[in-house]
């Protein structure tokens, strides 16, 4: 009966721990895909609405951004992002600038932002994608 138990908690554990690690349970309310510059292109500045919901209002947010390497390619060196965000009256929230490594797998680390909305409605998110990123996963979403 105890090394039931013990089984059981250790498992708890490490499923909580995994799911941290990798996002289970997170309830991203907005997701998208978003891609990068094409061909000829240093950068491209790419703009798009996400909602936030009044049970979001005054709250963390994390808005997750993840940069992926054009099709049957690998990430390689660094890249730098370039993310805004406004209310939906227009007024500049933040903006912030982060270069990312690499890490295995040949894939970009995410950048990640946490904020406070503090009404609800339809904001705007700004990226500056460089070269050679092929897309960005954006993931947006409040912390319970």
């Amino acid at each position: 009966m105890a090394v039931g138990v013990v089984i059981l908690f250790t498992g708890a554990i490490l499923f909580t721990v995994a799911a941290e690690y990798f996002g289970l349970g997170r309830n991203y309310v907005f997701k998208t895909s978003t891609p990068g510059p094409g061909r000829g292109e240093a950068s491209v500045m790419q703009q798009f609405p996400f909602f936030v919901r009044a049970d979001e209002v005054g709250i963390d947010n994390r808005i997750e951004v993840t940069p992926r390497p054009k099709s049957e390619q690998k990430a390689a060196g660094t890249v730098e992002l370039s993310l805004a965000v406004l209310d939906p009256a227009g007024k500049l929230l933040f903006e912030e600038k982060k270069v990312l490594t690499t890490q295995g797998g040949g894939i970009w680390n995410s950048m990640i932002r946490d904020f406070q909305p503090s009404v609800k409605g339809s904001y705007q998110m700004r990226l500056v994608i460089p070269q050679p990123v092929g897309a960005v996963e954006v993931q947006v979403g409040p912390l319970r």
